[in-house]
């Protein structure tokens, strides 16, 4: 029998199964690496190559979620064969192989010994670089020796009576031989085991069908009934859904694609009427580097009364095209094709016109799998086929017979090592589409998405989410995510304590597949901060229909990506710890200079020449406080959602200055902005800064440190090669270390000569008390002006500005710009003080004040070059190394006084200031 052949026992639908017959030893040779293991196998007469004999089975009950099923001798090869399948190595026996199962971070070697290494998560054991081990992994691997136990067991959460995945387990050897070993009333021991998950599915059995419910998915996505299957999601969801919201048949684009009756081949450029009612589809997907056809004010006229022949578009715009047709929609809304792409009053007014564009589409085609409009997205599925192509035939076995114990094969069943099985080859958040910034509200607005990723296609809307061919909600898809178990045995008196004998599994979540519907503003922003834009100056465009969508009489103004309502704590943001490095365009850049740097942060200088001033001063991006002018993903501290007596802001914002570039869009690009604000600052010196925070260009903070995360590291990076900076105790701090004595009041250790102190934290309400500067603000006129003229680059003649400048105003703070910054000035130690001059803004006043890190441009204007926070006065311990070094708790220098007083707020001043 061809184990691709389905039979049955009979033709009446039997009762629900409770126990399943299941033979592990049963591989065949359609699996040529697995017939090349056969021949070294020691026991092959568990394998049937090709034919059908020697079967070892058990029975696993469906209801009981920790029954387990005892695998035959040769399980432990074949469980690492299962393993390395995936990886396309070959086992060795010779030499030992060793890889890694990167997608559920398992790592594993197999030596001549038969002795297993067993990896926890996000162990990479081999080092692929080097071709060699990584030693450093092995000593935090756990070693199963010779004689471990190889089991298999249903997934603990799957429903009950049915069979969703299987999970090979490797546990080190149980036994009862230590309970007269050692001394004690009371004594336990712990066995470690580790399970991968496969999924289970057949290719249709009316026996089978009633507890292994899963199909595999069909590589192809052109199929009749994927697009039968869309249309009754969309009848229901117009009909039943009440979450869901109903397209407004008045508020139709301005332009939409009309596909020809007759012809399949042609669309037209279909200008809508005012009140005209029509149901269209809307394209999200990625422009790339292909050419493409697009609407202009030359080619309009003919693309509406001609038409568009489909074989001259690029492969996604005319596969979406294949798409409205099986969806019986006859209109389709393309951004390249219907808004006039050389007209930047209609590309203006159709950006406003974006939300209503998306929110009032029947459905929205996303082609997520795409990287290039060339691609398109109805081939058929490669990566659905090679998951497929991996599974493991293995036969069903029925009721012994009486006489002569003989079990006959009625079914095959299937193990894939994706436990997905196929159907989800990536999430939603992992396709292509969802690097590109555009793109992001498009998929956020649409009520109803149909997904064409990696895998299957998929239908979401706000009430459902379905698969076509997959007969259960996808989320209850079997957890592909690794098992690390213990098994603790008590022994109390000599006897089993069944009160303490636990068997404990630690699995995580699946990953959660959320096509990014935000509720509140900030995770927008931080979601938005980790995708790409050709162009940095669309940074603001490219989210303002979700901007638009988000504002109410509660948020305020709207200015470059903040809400009036959110400010100054909307200003708590900074880099993501999982940045990468930052790499800013910095044309005639000086290290360490302020005014280059700013120049690179609020201008897109890729593609001008710094002394063609003309051009690049256009191109501005966003303030330098504000989240939108960051090249790197960004985060919200919680700082920036807490206001109470213990968390307070002593900052007043006077004035929010915002210069749109057209008045079309208020959620759009921008000039210039700026803040005008008074707040609690105090300067301080590079030496000083360093000596106090620990400077973290890459990754996270330790919790209780006093820190500073660079908004560009290259900026403070130049500062540490150009001026020495001071040595700080609490990066000899060893953070992994937690304390070793108990949680409850004060405590001592001294020990290895490290001493500890545990004193608990005391809340303490924040002060409202800040007195003012001394030295008064002086207002400036234009404040605009005077950043653009201190950014011109300089003349070759000092002292004197660029060609054009009129007034004196410019005159004299041009020229006072090139003197600071001029290499040959003679007053060098004067350049040197304002190089290492630095500011801080305490925005949050509490035990752990935050805050930006400014630099002075001229007077009283200032620009962010970093976010701090001092975390310090909340650790709960003192660590002084041997010196009498402290390398965690409250300081007892600087900022404190010799009296143990925290001096940080008695040094802070309010005084008006403008951000730009």
């Amino acid at each position: 029998m061809s184990p691709n052949t389905s039979t049955s026992s009979n033709s009446t639908s039997p009762p629900r199964a409770q126990t399943v017959y299941f033979a592990y030893g049963a591989y065949f040779s359609n699996n040529k690496h697995f017939a090349e293991m056969a021949h070294r196998c020691p026991d092959s007469r568990y394998l049937g190559i090709g034919t059908l004999h020697g079967y070892a089975y058990d029975k696993l009950n469906l209801d009981d979620p920790w029954d387990v099923v005892p695998c035959p001798p040769w399980s432990v090869k074949g469980f690492c064969y299962l393993i390395s399948e995936n990886d396309e190595r070959r086992l060795d026996e010779a030499e030992g192989v060793k890889w890694a199962y990167e997608k559920h971070s398992l790592a594993v070697e197999v030596n001549s010994a038969n002795a297993l290494i067993s990896g926890r998560k996000r162990v990479r054991l081999m080092d692929y670089s080097t071709k060699s081990l990584n030693r450093n992994a092995i000593k935090t691997l756990t070693i199963f020796q010779p004689g471990n136990q190889i089991s298999a067991r249903k997934q603990e959460d799957a429903p009950p009576g049915l069979l969703l995945a299987i999970l090979f387990e490797i546990g080190e050897p149980f036994s009862f031989n230590w309970m007269n070993e050692g001394t004690g009333r009371i004594r336990d021991r712990k066995f470690k085991s580790w399970a991968i998950p496969f999924g289970i599915y057949t290719k249709g059995s009316e026996l089978l069908d009633h507890f292994i419910i899963t199909r595999p998915p069909n590589p192809s996505v052109t199929r009749n009934e994927i697009f039968d299957s869309f249309k009754l999601h969309l009848m229901d969801c117009l009909s039943d859904h009440t979450e869901c919201q109903k397209p407004n048949p008045n508020q139709s684009p301005t332009r939409v694609l009309r596909l020809d009756d007759n012809d399949p081949k042609r669309v037209f450029v279909h200008e809508c009427e005012p009140e005209e009612e029509i149901n269209y589809i809307a394209l999200s997907y990625c422009w790339g580097k292909t050419k493409q056809i697009m609407l202009s004010k030359a080619n309009i006229k003919d693309f509406k009364e001609k038409g568009i022949d489909a074989d001259t578009l690029p492969k996604t715009i005319e596969d979406s095209i294949t798409v409205t047709r099986k969806l019986g929609i006859k209109y389709l809304w393309i951004d390249s094709l219907c808004i006039i792409q050389d007209s930047p009053e209609d590309k203006d007014k159709e950006i406003v016109a974006m939300a209503n564009i998306y929110k009032n589409a029947t459905m929205t085609i996303s082609a997520a799998s795409a990287e290039d409009c060339g691609q398109g997205f109805l081939e058929d599925r490669t990566d659905v086929k090679l998951r497929l192509d991996k599974s493991l035939c293995l036969p069903f076995l029925g009721q012994a017979d009486e006489e002569t114990q003989a079990r006959e094969v009625i079914d095959w069943v299937y193990l894939c090592p994706d436990p997905y099985m196929g159907h989800k080859v990536k999430l939603f958040s992992e396709e292509h589409i969802n690097t590109r910034a555009w793109t992001y509200q498009e998929s956020t607005l649409a009520p109803r998405l149909v997904i064409f990723g990696s895998g299957p296609p998929q239908w979401h809307c706000k009430e459902r989410w379905r698969i076509p061919g997959l007969d259960i909600h996808p989320a209850r898809l079997p957890n592909p995510q690794p098992t690390s178990g213990v098994m603790k045995i008590t022994i109390e008196d000599g006897s089993i304590s069944a009160d303490q004998t636990l068997r404990y599994v630690d699995r995580p979540a699946p990953p959660d597949d959320d096509i990014g519907v935000w509720l509140t503003w900030f995770p927008v922003l931080e979601n938005y901060s980790q995708r790409s834009l050709s162009f940095q100056t669309d940074k603001l465009a490219a989210l303002s229909a979700l901007a638009a969508e988000h504002q109410s009489p509660e948020g305020g103004t709207y200015t470059a990506g903040l809400w009036r309502s959110s400010l100054p704590r909307g200003l708590l943001w900074r880099r993501s710890g999982n940045s990468k490095e930052s790499v800013v365009e910095t044309r005639g850049h000086r290290k360490a200079d302020t005014l280059s740097y700013l120049r690179a942060r609020l201008f897109d200088m890729s593609s001008t020449e710094l002394r063609d001033s003309s051009t690049w001063l256009k191109k501005y991006i966003a303030p330098s406080w504000s989240p939108m002018s960051s090249r790197d993903p960004i985060r919200f501290e919680s700082a920036a959602t807490q206001d109470n007596e213990y968390h307070t802001s002593l900052v007043e914002i006077n004035d929010i200055h915002v210069e749109l570039t057209t008045q079309i869009n208020p959620f759009g690009g921008l000039n210039f902005s700026y803040l005008d604000i008074k707040g609690p600052m105090c300067s301080i010196t590079w030496q000083e800064l360093t000596a106090n925070f620990v400077i973290v260009a890459h990754g996270e903070p330790f919790a209780y440190w006093d820190y500073i995360i660079p908004d560009n590291p290259v900026f403070f990076a130049e500062m540490s090669e150009k001026y020495e900076a001071s040595f700080n105790p609490q990066s000899l701090a060893d953070t992994s270390v937690q304390h070793p004595i108990d949680d409850g009041g004060a405590s001592i250790f001294i020990g290895d000569d490290i001493t500890r102190i545990r004193m608990p934290v005391t809340p303490e309400p924040a002060s409202l008390v800040c007195p003012d500067s001394d030295t008064p603000s002086t207002p400036v006129a234009d404040v605009k002006e005077a950043v653009f003229n201190a950014l011109q680059p300089e003349t070759p003649s000092s002292g004197h500005p660029a060609s054009g400048s009129s007034n004196s105003f410019r005159r004299s703070i041009h020229g006072l710009a090139s003197r600071l910054h001029h290499h040959g000035n003679s007053n060098s130690s004067t350049n040197e003080k304002e190089e290492c001059e630095f500011w801080l803004l305490e925005v949050e006043r509490s035990m752990s004040p935050a805050g930006l890190v400014l630099k002075r441009v001229d007077g009283d204007i200032f620009t962010r070059v970093g976010y701090f926070e001092m975390n310090r006065s909340l650790d709960p311990e003192i660590v002084c190394l041997p010196g009498g070094i402290q390398v965690r708790g409250r300081k007892t220098w600087n900022f404190v006084g010799p009296d143990g007083r925290d001096t940080w707020k008695e040094g802070l001043r309010r005084r008006r200031i403008y951000l730009v």
